[in-house]
């Protein structure tokens, strides 16, 4: 709505101020037009502009007071001289009335593209004076009226920051929408986690492009210790707050470019690109020390969280299916040896 608004009080404004500057223009001309009617000395016609909206030509001369005929064509002929290239038939109608005694007569021009103008005026008992103005529409180029008036060029310039200007904000707003939209499709509202479906697409993704260079990744399977014994000493509400704060702590504890994603109710997986096992091991077991001193507070009560993890690397032969598997297996491992454990080392252990 507010788009819509912005574009069109610029679009008004716009308007207005462009028809100022052609009434301005117009007016201009048109007082040129008067003077060379009226006959002022001194007053020369209105010369060529790239912005002018008439094109008006003023010419004088004086001929003899021969019969009307030879009068005719006389003036016939000297109308049809350049520049007015008005046709012979409106100039013999114009020579006629004044060779027949009218000292003013006007013809309009084909297609209606102007008007010519015939005035006579006794010079003396044996000469008459003729003065002939046309007018012409004229067709500025648009280039040529935008460079030739400062006031035009500075409005365009205007027009065109304030348009690139809501064009701006217009495109950031979409985008930071679309942004909105896809975060949270891909998003655990809960969590701030990636949601299962794009956690495994982001470690197919990452999978398929360290096996093209060669390269290694680490996977931790996380899962958060008698977290069922959370929800039912306290309540659902506060097994959510603990898995907002633990998706929290995650995310803020792994480098740029590590993935976490919820994968599971108290479940959750971090993709480490370019890390082998035995540092990744060294992560899982910081992780698991920040989370075991974490106090999560609800409703006055401060609630203590430990998670057990279990820790695998990418092997040549590795789908993603077969690693995140391998670190499952893991978690079980630690879960079964007490918990609050990491576990990075099993009868399977040919991953580095």
């Amino acid at each position: 709505m507010a788009s819509a608004l912005f574009g069109f009080a610029l679009a008004i404004i716009s308007l207005q101020i462009m028809l100022g500057l052609l009434h301005a223009q117009l007016r201009t001309e048109v007082s040129v037009l008067a003077h060379a009617l009226e006959g002022r000395p001194g007053i020369a016609p209105l010369a060529r502009s790239p912005h002018s909206l008439l094109n008006i030509v003023q010419a004088k001369t004086e001929i003899a007071r021969p019969p009307t005929d030879t009068c005719i064509d006389e003036v016939t002929g000297w109308l049809g001289l350049p520049p007015r290239h008005s046709t012979e038939a409106t100039d013999r109608m114009l020579a006629s009335a004044v060779c027949q005694g009218a000292d003013f007569k006007a013809a309009a021009l084909p297609a209606g593209a102007g008007l010519t103008i015939l005035l006579a005026k006794d010079a003396g008992s044996q000469t008459v004076r003729l003065e002939a103005v046309t007018m012409r529409h004229a067709a500025p180029r648009g280039i040529d009226v935008l460079l030739s008036d400062r006031s035009i060029l500075a409005l365009a310039v205007g027009i065109a920051f304030s348009a690139g200007i809501f064009g701006y904000f217009l495109r950031r707003n979409h985008y930071l929408a679309y942004v909105d939209v896809r975060d949270r499709a891909f998003t655990d509202e809960l969590s701030g986690a990636l949601r299962r479906e794009q956690f495994l697409a982001n470690v197919q993704q990452t999978v398929t492009s360290l096996r093209e260079q060669g390269g290694t990744a680490s996977v931790l399977a996380i899962d958060l210790d008698h977290f069922k014994s959370i929800n039912d000493r306290f309540g659902h509400a506060a097994g959510d707050e603990v898995i907002r704060s633990c998706g929290r702590l995650l995310s803020g504890a792994v480098r740029d470019g590590d993935v976490v994603g919820r994968v599971g109710g108290e479940e959750f997986m971090i993709m480490l690109p370019n890390l082998p096992k035995y540092i990744a091991a060294e992560v899982a077991d910081r992780l698991r020390k920040q989370m075991a001193a974490h106090a999560y507070c609800f409703d006055g009560n401060d609630i203590f969280v430990t998670m057990s993890t279990g820790v695998a690397s990418l092997m040549s032969s590795d789908d993603t299916a077969s690693l995140m598997d391998r670190a499952d297996r893991r978690l079980y491992i630690a879960k079964s040896r007490g918990r609050n454990a990491v576990v990075w080392e099993d009868d399977d252990n040919h991953d580095y």
